[in-house]
């Protein structure tokens, strides 16, 4: 918005200093701009952008998780809860998977807390983002209206594989946004 600002301004400088008066000025400088259309074609742009922008940063992150080293760290974690799920009661394996559920909500809000206090225009297209995909697995859940019975969790006990696979693919999601949320974007044009 700035720097629409500023090219505003500039633009009007330029007319005025061809002898028009600051109303016309201002006039030929919006035209100049597209008016409405245009200044709502680069805010479509600026949008675009960002959320591109976004995805392949996001998929680049997730991607990182299954390259060398990080791959052995990974694999590690997918065995420790793998390991974990084949020890737990019905009543525990409930309570995790809630838990398990929840957490790409508590990393976004966890990084809300932290580092969410100032926003750029930008920012705030970035946490859109984010918060969509955070959210991702509580909608999926109320969805499929899991909370209606106890089946689920004995399937997660017993099919501990599922379960491990289930965690680790939303600790992975949680790290990412995590990591996602502490960069910051620039405007790049198409």
């Amino acid at each position: 918005m700035n720097e629409l600002l500023d090219h505003y301004a500039t633009l009007t400088e330029l007319k005025m200093e061809t002898g028009l008066s600051f109303d016309n000025a201002s006039k030929w400088a919006w035209t100049e701009l597209g008016s409405e259309k245009g200044l709502q074609k680069i805010q479509t742009n600026y949008e675009r952008s960002t959320k591109n922008q976004l995805i392949i940063r996001h998929l680049w992150i997730l991607k990182s998780y299954f390259r060398w080293p990080t791959i052995i760290l990974t694999l590690a974690c997918a065995l420790l809860v793998y390991q974990l799920s084949e020890l737990m009661t019905n009543q525990i394996a409930s309570i995790a998977f809630v838990i398990i559920l929840f957490t790409p909500g508590l990393a976004l809000l966890y990084t809300f807390m932290g580092w969410g206090i100032e926003h750029t225009n930008r920012q705030k297209l970035a946490w859109r983002y984010l918060s969509r995909y955070a959210n991702l697995p509580v909608a999926i859940i109320c969805t499929l209206d899991l909370f209606s019975d106890n089946l689920w969790a004995e399937y997660l006990i017993a099919y501990p594989i599922f379960m491990a696979f289930f965690c680790i693919s939303f600790l992975l999601v949680s790290a990412s946004l995590i990591q996602l949320a502490r960069e910051n974007f620039h405007y790049k044009s198409a």
